[in-house]
């Protein structure tokens, strides 16, 4: 999962990251109150499953890319489909969401979500009395 991101940013592009991990995620939690409230069709419960769950990812930030990906792809197939929802949304709120979606999928949590704790940084120290200890291979 490392490698998935370039870093867990921190200060103002942290801060920044965060805000638009909770921005997204509030969004995607409202989608799916609305769509279990207005319609008890199975195809909007699946996606109010989705939006809740890509709202909860990105509120913790835990697995951020897959949660992007889920919400631009639910948005899509709200849109796409005529979602009562949906159908206020025009084509800029369309492209807003999924843009943002896709790049928090593509910039990561930054450093204050659970992804960064449990793929970020580690130090590493190295013990140089042992490494000048060992014995080194011949030339």
């Amino acid at each position: 999962m490392r490698r998935v991101y370039s870093g867990f940013p921190s200060g103002l592009p942290g801060l920044g990251l965060l805000l638009l991990r909770m921005a997204l995620g509030t969004i995607a939690a409202i989608e799916s109150g609305l769509l279990l409230k207005h319609d008890g069709r199975l195809p909007a419960e699946a996606a109010a499953v989705v939006s809740g769950t890509a709202a909860v990812l990105l509120v913790t930030g835990f697995l951020t890319p897959v949660a992007g990906v889920l919400l631009a792809l639910n948005t899509v197939a709200l849109w796409l489909a005529g979602d009562a929802v949906s159908s206020r949304l025009d084509h800029s709120m369309v492209l807003l969401r999924v843009g943002s979606s896709v790049a928090t999928a593509l910039l990561g949590p930054g450093a204050y979500a659970v992804d960064a704790r449990l793929f970020g940084r580690r130090e590493v120290v190295i013990d140089s009395e042992r490494l000048s200890r060992s014995p080194r291979p011949p030339s």
